[in-house]
């Protein structure tokens, strides 16, 4: 009987232990928008917060894996759906590192963007990001391949943060929601552009990807964050017959909900979904 319970006890413990290792990247339902938990050890990053009207369901959902501390937060670019949550994120969670691409917001008066500078930018720990600048996260590196310093486009999605995901060679493109004239930019500027997994840009929409940059991505699986029945139509039916022409292997929120990959130190990694 006790060798039984000792056998369980180890098998318990690597089980633990192995969980612990892993990294887990969460792509999280929250409709519209985009909201990526990046979670190591006991440390996390969260880059983007989704809308306005699921802020408390973000919340809910980094309460539900452990989530009590945020090393990292960042927001790609000043759009409703990418930095409303922040207002509900901010008082609850400690928040080590606050970082967005530094977007001029004196050219809106609306009340929000105000807001959002004083909860956010003007944290002692805020700073901008540009291009070469890298992130670390226990053994994850984030690194920031747009936008290039002093570079301000008329289109806040094309100023958005695109990071790199890299972890023991596990390689994870995370786009924001950049269109195709600043893919080339990257194609231009990162000659070993590849990954394994790719964050589609812009929710799939027709200004997303062109078939150049996915062949030189060459991801073998690609999410979308989108929502439900969403009124802008995303995502374009050329980006999912671009996807499947290739061969990748397609996620959506709308459609499965919250996805999960985890990757080990050996870089293999596992894709889940709630639905």
């Amino acid at each position: 009987m006790k060798k039984i319970i000792l056998i369980f006890f180890f098998i318990s413990t690597a089980l633990c232990f192995a969980r612990e290792e892993d990294v887990k990247i969460h792509f999280i339902d929250i409709g519209e928008g985009d909201a990526i938990l990046i979670q190591v050890k006991n440390e996390c990053a969260l880059i983007d917060t989704g809308n306005l009207l699921s802020g408390y369901k973000l919340v809910d959902y980094l309460q539900t894996n452990n989530v009590t501390a945020i090393k990292h937060l960042l927001i790609t670019h000043p759009h409703l759906d990418h930095l409303s949550g922040a207002f509900f994120i901010i008082p609850k969670f400690k928040i080590g590192n606050f970082y967005d691409n530094g977007y001029n917001l004196n050219t809106t008066d609306d009340d929000i963007f105000t807001w959002y500078s004083k909860i956010l930018r003007q944290n002692k720990n805020y700073k901008t990001l540009k291009e070469k600048e890298n992130l670390k996260l226990g053994d994850i590196t984030l690194e920031v391949l747009w936008p290039p310093e002093q570079f301000q486009d008329k289109n806040p999605n094309n100023n958005s943060l695109v990071i790199m995901l890299n972890y023991k060679g596990f390689r994870c493109l995370l786009a924001a929601d950049i269109d195709y004239a600043i893919e080339n930019e990257l194609l231009k500027r990162n000659a070993g552009l590849a990954a394994d997994v790719l964050k589609v840009a812009h929710h799939g929409a027709e200004d997303a990807y062109s078939k150049e940059f996915i062949k030189k991505l060459k991801p073998k699986f690609a999410i979308i964050s989108v929502d439900k029945d969403n009124r802008r139509g995303y995502p374009a039916q050329r980006i999912l017959d671009l996807l499947k022409a290739e061969n990748i292997t397609l996620y959506r929120t709308d459609k499965n909900g919250s996805i999960t990959i985890t990757v080990d130190d050996k870089s293999n990694y596992k894709i889940y979904s709630e639905k």
